[in-house]
């Protein structure tokens, strides 16, 4: 073997530990504990109701420590439905892990949806990705299904109405409350038959 070729396989192996870290058998990525998000897909997914959608949100996903989602005995604090602030009851914002805001189209811009129920949110919980429990990297994609009904009054233009282009702004907790990114999905219609 002449020595421009041992010189090129040399450089290769010493590239090729340097970025899999030869001192452990496998390469484990290097994320931040603080979750990172980024948009995939938006695609509907009509039900047989002919003034009802469901849309399937999917966002892809990364943490450092991987303490993604909660279970369903989270109920204590910081993850109880309700807090006390100044003597009222408020909704707790680290009680959903999944935050999602919806936009609509008016007038060329887009505007926060209103809903005819106070309080009312489209925000959920997710369970937890990582089951083993073991602290490590963790990454992947998380669908999440909004489920669109138009309200009974048409008289508020920032309800949702037959054939509205939303959008939905999507962010996420970690256990430890570490908020994500805030993302914006891309644009949908709704409720068109």
């Amino acid at each position: 073997m002449n020595k421009k070729a041992i010189l090129f396989l040399s450089s290769v192996l010493l590239t090729g530990c340097l970025v899999t870290s030869c001192d452990s058998p496998f390469w484990v990525p290097i994320f931040p504990n603080q979750p990172d998000i980024s948009f995939k897909t938006i695609r509907p997914f009509h039900l047989n109701s002919p003034l009802r959608d469901s849309l399937i949100v999917t966002i892809t996903f990364r943490d450092g420590d991987g303490n993604l989602g909660l279970t369903a005995r989270d109920l204590l604090p910081p993850f109880n439905p309700d807090t006390l602030v100044d003597g009222q009851r408020q909704a707790n914002p680290y009680f959903f892990n999944y935050h999602i805001n919806v936009l609509k189209k008016l007038n060329g811009s887009f505007e926060q949806v209103e809903f005819p129920t106070q309080g009312f949110t489209f925000n959920g919980r997710f369970p937890v990705l990582k089951p083993d429990g073991e602290a490590g990297p963790i990454k992947g994609d998380l669908e999440y299904s909004v489920r669109i009904e138009p309200p009974q009054s048409l008289i508020n233009p920032k309800y949702i109405r037959v054939g509205d282009t939303l959008k939905f702004e999507v962010f996420i907790y970690d256990r430890d409350l570490n908020k994500s990114n805030t993302i914006q999905t891309s644009e949908i219609i709704v409720l068109r038959r």
